[in-house]
Formats: structure tokens, sequence, C-alpha cells
């Protein structure tokens, strides 16, 4: 998705001579490659520029690992100074999904479970939302060191569907490890949806930390409603239109980018 005021990685960044209002680090929901958050944002509001790192499917867990030097040279680069008055984040929903991750949340045989609770192995999703908590505030402080005053925006996905249905075929987000772990039917939309509520209450804490600086909690969760998936994590090129113009563009014109450039 090439546009002239986002740029994808650092590397873009600097050739194209960046000098963004804003900077993001995130998962698919930033680089999804028909349509994103990010490249809804860029379009909607062309004064503002906004340099990403990260890349599909990234888990908040390898912000500091994986994509630890991407993310270095991007605050490195970029995050000091006046003009950058936001960073996005986009993670969590990829440490949660999928036939490595899910089934950790779950019981082995869940196929006698009559409600949500009894799903849950012992401790979760407690214990993996703990983890994702960490890493957020990890990264928040890292990048509080090069920019202590901008606004940190944060998000909780939305209410997918276990469809099996991935991005060319078949995907194992959901549905193979729901399977897998023989949950009933009645309770798999809500097996997903409970963790995103919960994801927004921690955020929701987190914005409540005066130690992480202003950090805003953007409850995305709810918006689409069931309608405007793609495929099991990813909606519509007009699901990302709904969530940018009920929630973050309401977001973002609340917070001071500084006189466009």
């Amino acid at each position: 998705m090439s546009m002239s005021n986002l740029f994808y990685g650092p590397q873009d960044g600097l050739t194209r001579g960046a000098s963004p209002t804003m900077l993001a680090v995130g998962d698919s929901w930033f680089w999804y490659p028909f349509n994103n958050l990010l490249g809804e944002i860029a379009r909607r509001r062309p004064q503002q520029s906004i340099v990403v790192a990260g890349y599909n499917g990234a888990e908040a867990g390898e912000w500091n690992t994986k994509f630890a030097e991407s993310i270095k040279v991007t605050f490195e680069f970029f995050a000091r100074g006046p003009l950058v008055r936001v960073l996005l984040l986009s993670g969590g929903g990829n440490d949660i999904v999928g036939t490595q991750n899910f089934p950790r949340l779950l019981k082995a045989n869940c196929s006698a479970c009559n409600q949500l609770a009894d799903c849950y192995a012992a401790g979760q999703p407690d214990a993996a939302l703990a983890g994702i908590e960490g890493h957020y505030g990890t990264l928040i402080a890292r990048f509080r060191g090069y920019n202590p005053g901008s606004v940190v925006v944060l998000h909780n996905y939305d209410k997918a569907w276990p469809t099996g249905d991935g991005v060319f075929g078949p995907a194992d987000w959901l549905k193979a490890p729901t399977d897998g772990c023989q949950v009933p039917q009645e309770l798999r939309a809500d097996l997903f949806a409970d963790p995103v509520d919960r994801l927004g209450l921690l955020q929701e804490r987190m914005a409540g930390d005066p130690g992480l600086g202003c950090v805003l909690a953007v409850k995305t969760a709810g918006t689409l409603d069931g309608k405007g998936w793609a495929n099991e994590l990813h909606p519509t090129s007009r699901g990302f239109k709904r969530l940018v113009e009920q929630k973050f563009l309401p977001t973002l014109d609340g917070i001071d980018l500084g006189p466009p450039h």
C-alpha cells in the first residue's frame, strides 16, 4: 500500500525522507496489504505522516526480540523532537490465536463444557493477557526514553469469527485450534470475543496509569458487529474504513497534532 504520507519500516522512512507526526508499531491490522487501519488514517488525514515498524503476524511478545532492532531504529531516527505527537500500537492478537498459542489458553478437551469459563485452562486467559500487558509496558517505556510527551494510542481489535477462512485459503487462527480442543460450536465465537474484551479492559487500566504517560485506549471491539470480515482475523476494506471513521479519527482529532506540514 504505497502512499506519500505512509512509510512501511524505518528504511522506507529514511529513503523517502519522512518527517512523521505519528509512529506506529504493530501487526497485520497496520500491515495488511489490501487495506488496513494506517492506510485509512493516512488517506483521510493527508497532512499527517506515519512511519510504522512491525510486520504481518507480529506478536507483542516479539517487540523486544524479532522486531527489536526495527523498533529501535524507528525510535532512534524519528521519535525525538516536536513533530511526533502520537505512537499507535496494534498488538496482542497474534499472541493468542493460532494452533501454537490458542490451545495454551484452553483445556485439551472442551467437548463437555457448557459455558465459556469451563473451556479455559487453569489461570487462563489471565496469564496470557498479563504477558501482553508486560510487552505493552516495556515498549511504551522504551518509547518514553525518546519521547516523554506524545500520546500512545491502543486498540483492542474486534470480535472475529472462527470461520476457518484465511487470506488465500484456510487459516489456523481460530477454527483450527478450537476444532483441536473440541470446543462446542455455541461457545466458539465468545471464546475469542472474551479475550478481546479483556484486552480492552487491560488497555483501559494502562490508560489510567500515570507512570506510562498519556495513553488512550480506543475500544474498537463491537464496531463491526459481526459484519465486514474478509477472513478470520482481518476486516474487509469497508470494515477498516468503519473502524477508522468511527473510532480512530475521533480519537486522533482530539489530539493536538500540530500544524500541517
